[in-house]
């Protein structure tokens, strides 16, 4: 008996969904370590020479002292010969030889005029000092540079230093010498009134003075006064000096007396005491004083 036919339906097909594809990366770029910071050191076995330069002016002067320090700071000794020079520019000498202060060893340095050079090895760590005195022109400046060298030197870097010498102040000109203007008089008073035929007693001033002005110069380091009485007086005594440093010797005629000159606005007072006889009260009596050259005279009447 036929069977009836089984009826089979296809299911409609599903849709297909899209799936997203993940988003683009970009590839990550690290940076790359910094390279370690390097020391400049100094190889096993070698002479390393370094220079350092002070300039100092003296104050009211042209002149400048230099000084140069080299240190041995190697790990072997530099060979004998080692060189310090410091040439100097123009408007600049040398006004001192070199004077040298070691340490930690003796270079057996030889100088000539602002170069040294060593006769012995220097050992590590030793060091030097080299000093001198440099006069510039008023006025004067420049760049003044120093080296250091030694076959074998394992750093070129440190072995020059170069500083600035001056500017050379300029002095201040210098004041003319003045001459100073001095001044002579004299005075006779008698001391008693006289008596007819009798010696009258007379006091004698002299006075030498400094007129200035002020800061002047005498030109002379010694005064001399003179005073030679005329007949008929007779020097009793010298009774009297005012100068700092001044003395007087006296005869029966005569004074003379002697130091140095006064002082601007200063003075010396000579006071001499007379015997004046009646034939004499009427002379003229006269000081003077060398080398200025100057007379002073004086009478009683």
């Amino acid at each position: 008996m036929p069977t009836a036919g089984a009826s089979f339906s296809t299911p409609p097909p599903r849709p297909v969904v899209p799936v997203p594809s993940p988003p683009a990366t970009e590839p990550v770029v690290l940076p790359s370590p910094a390279p370690l910071p390097t020391e400049t050191t100094t190889s096993s076995g070698a002479c390393d020479l370094a220079l350092d330069k002070a300039v100092a002016p003296v104050a009211g002067t042209t002149s400048v002292i230099v000084t140069l320090t080299v240190q041995q700071r190697g790990t072997t000794s530099c060979p004998p010969g080692a060189l310090v020079s410091d040439p100097l520019p123009a408007g600049f000498t040398a006004a001192s030889g070199v004077r040298v202060v070691e340490t930690g060893g003796s270079g057996r340095w030889e100088c000539a005029g602002t170069a040294c050079r060593a006769a012995a090895a220097l050992p590590p760590g030793y060091s030097a000092t080299f000093t001198f005195t440099v006069v510039g022109e008023p006025g004067s400046a420049a760049e003044n540079c120093a080296v250091v060298s030694v076959s074998g030197d394992e750093h070129a870097e440190n072995d020059s230093r170069c500083m600035t010498l001056g500017p050379i102040p300029t002095p201040p000109p210098t004041p003319t010498p003045v001459s100073c203007l001095f001044g002579l008089e004299k005075t006779m008073e008698a001391a008693r009134p006289g008596t007819t035929g009798q010696a009258l007693a007379m006091t004698a001033v002299i006075r030498l003075q400094n007129t200035g002005p002020e800061q002047c110069r005498a030109g002379w380091s010694t005064f001399v006064l003179t005073d030679e009485l005329p007949s008929g007086m007779v020097v009793q005594s010298v009774r009297q000096v005012t100068g700092a440093g001044w003395s007087c010797v006296s005869s029966g005629s005569a004074v003379e007396c002697s130091g140095a000159p006064p002082q601007p606005g200063g003075h010396v007072v000579v006071t001499i005491e007379l015997l004046v006889e009646e034939s004499a009260r009427r002379a003229v009596n006269c000081a003077r004083v060398e080398p200025l050259g100057m007379q002073a005279c004086a009478t009683l009447g």
